[in-house]
């Protein structure tokens, strides 16, 4: 016969256990769920930072080693440039082929309800016309490009919100861009050639007549 006064747990001491159990379970997945949001939250903070300082390094390279080609197709001593509001069209080295030029698309693209920062690159002198197309930023309200420089039969240089048809290079290109969470990134880059504006093209050598 048990003795009454031996060790156990009663129905209530159970159920008062499991209870305290079930709170302690649930503040534990809490705290796990609250970490994995933080962590994934961190983890996109970290990837768009990334990406915006990729598009960044990869736009400051390109603006800076623009190159003035004179365009063959007239003798009009224009060059190879076109710059628009939220559209920008240049010739610059090639990072995979040394002494190519590659002709830069760089424009918005709009896709699935987002807008989205595209470099389309295809090499100067190809015959196929092929280009490659990389995403440069993901998820933009806007862009805004504007141009600093001398507009013709002007003296005194200011922002302008197109460059084309010129004899020479702006001296600084201003990129704004409004990101998905709402602020403004801005980006000034001046490119460090410049056109022969006494060059009288020769489309038969394509330089500089007698140089």
């Amino acid at each position: 016969m048990a003795d009454s006064g031996s060790a156990g747990f009663t129905l209530l001491e159970l159920l008062v256990a499991t209870a305290i159990l079930g709170l302690l379970t649930l503040v534990m997945f809490g705290s796990l769920r609250f970490g994995v949001q933080v962590w994934a939250r961190t983890d996109g903070a970290l990837a768009n930072a990334n990406a915006i300082r990729r598009a960044d390094t990869t736009l400051a390279r390109d603006l800076t080693e623009v190159y003035p080609l004179f365009e063959s197709s007239d003798n009009s001593g224009q060059i190879a440039f076109e710059g628009e509001v939220h559209r920008l069209s240049y010739l610059t080295p090639s990072t995979t082929l040394a002494g190519a030029l590659e002709k830069i698309d760089l424009a918005t693209s709009d896709q699935d309800d987002h807008l989205m920062l595209v470099r389309q690159a295809r090499f100067e002198l190809s015959r196929d016309g092929k280009a490659t197309s990389s995403v440069l930023l993901k998820d933009l309200r806007s862009l805004e490009i504007s141009y600093f420089g001398v507009p013709p039969d002007e003296k005194e240089p200011r922002w302008l919100a197109e460059w084309k048809h010129q004899s020479r290079l702006p001296t600084l290109i201003r990129i704004r861009m409004q990101l998905a969470d709402g602020t403004w990134r801005e980006q000034t880059v001046a490119p460090r050639l410049s056109a022969d504006v006494g060059c009288s093209f020769d489309p038969l050598t394509k330089s500089c007549r007698g140089r």
